[in-house]
């Protein structure tokens, strides 16, 4: 899938919540058995195209003794995308930057080779984690997490660990409001409930991507709510898909825990002892993404039309581009059947132009 401003730009699907080996086995457990109820989330998550990689742990040493390397080499293994990744704190000790008690905040001025410690503890795990990515992965394109739901003052009391997360090549995810104080500094942005083409188009022109969550949050069970953030996304500019939570640690099976009964439990699976049981919100995930596929294939594949230098074909590709821009996914009451009329399109399309070739 990718995105409607750029048929090229991928439209991605991250996971907060994903569980990771060391959080599986904290307080004990036997090691073989959380990596194969793990491969099956990861299996999971494959067949439901949410195939962007977050949350794989924080990393100790390069070898595959340490949880997290295993858990980044079996998320691999069973196909999920890790370009970019999501892992790590994009801060070290949060004092300099936040005091969730109201105090007041330490001044780096003020304790100067307190704050150069806690930046030199942030580099080296910083520099911990691109070794372990270049050697598993061979890059590390990776994004590191601000403090959650930060407003402006304290992501910018959080740039000093920033510059060197960008100094040594990583990028910098937010979920922070508004576009005009953050889209300069931040690399992508999950803004929450979002869905405004003009939020996003401001995100992108500070040179951020713009990804979305709680729009609801997890928990709602209706299949059609999780399947319309397909289109409804894609048509609205937006990168993808960053939600909350794929799975809430804890009890998941009650569903008045969250907040004193103000939230339904956060997750869109259940997790069991050795995998987990599936939902139909699940299930409208996964048509989504698939809604995306469709519409992108259908834009690339018209676009390849608008380039030919046969009046006739071009006609069809400018025809088809036209119609898919007419839609409103806001009004459409059939997503099968608006999939459906994508699909005569892109047969239409194919006759002229061929099928798409596969990516590099």
């Amino acid at each position: 899938p990718k995105t409607h401003y750029d048929s090229n730009a991928p439209f991605v699907s991250y996971w907060m919540g994903v569980p990771n080996l060391e959080q599986l086995l904290a307080g004990g457990g036997d090691l073989a058995a959380a990596e194969a109820k793990l491969r099956t989330i990861f299996r999971s998550l494959k067949e439901h195209n949410a195939v962007n990689l977050s949350g794989v742990g924080n990393f100790r040493d390069e070898t595959t003794d340490d949880l997290a390397v295993r858990t980044l080499v079996i998320a691999r293994q069973e196909g999920l995308c890790a370009k970019p990744l999501i892992n790590g704190a994009a801060f070290g000790d949060t004092s300099f930057a936040w005091n969730p008690g109201g105090g007041k905040l330490r001044d780096p001025a003020q304790e100067p080779e307190a704050y150069r410690k806690a930046l030199d503890d942030f580099r080296a795990k910083v520099v911990l984690q691109n070794k372990v990515l270049d050697r598993y992965l061979g890059h590390h394109d990776c994004y590191l997490s601000a403090l959650d739901e930060c407003g402006p003052v304290v992501c910018r009391n959080l740039f000093g660990y920033w510059a060197i997360a960008k100094e040594l090549g990583c990028r910098i995810w937010t979920d922070a409001q508004p576009h005009f104080d953050m889209s300069f500094a931040a690399d992508l942005n999950a803004t929450a409930a979002g869905v405004n083409p003009h939020e996003a188009g401001h995100w992108h022109a500070g040179g951020a991507k713009v990804a979305t969550y709680a729009g609801p949050f997890t928990g709602a069970e209706c299949p059609d709510i999780w399947r319309r953030k397909g289109i409804r996304y894609w048509y609205a500019d937006y990168d993808g898909q960053h939600e909350y939570h794929f799975h809430e640690s804890v009890n998941r099976w009650n569903d008045f825990m969250v907040a004193g009964g103000k939230y339904c439990q956060f997750g869109i699976v259940f997790l069991t002892r050795n995998g987990l049981v599936a939902t139909t919100a699940w299930e409208g995930v996964r048509e989504g993404l698939d809604d995306v596929r469709y519409f992108t294939l259908l834009r690339r594949r018209a676009q390849a039309a608008l380039a030919s230098r046969d009046p006739a074909t071009a006609r069809l590709g400018k025809e088809a581009i036209h119609w898919q821009d007419s839609v409103d996914p806001e009004l459409e009451p059939d997503l099968d059947a608006l999939r459906a009329k994508n699909v005569e399109w892109i047969l239409k399309l194919i006759a002229k132009v061929g099928e798409e070739p596969p990516e590099e």
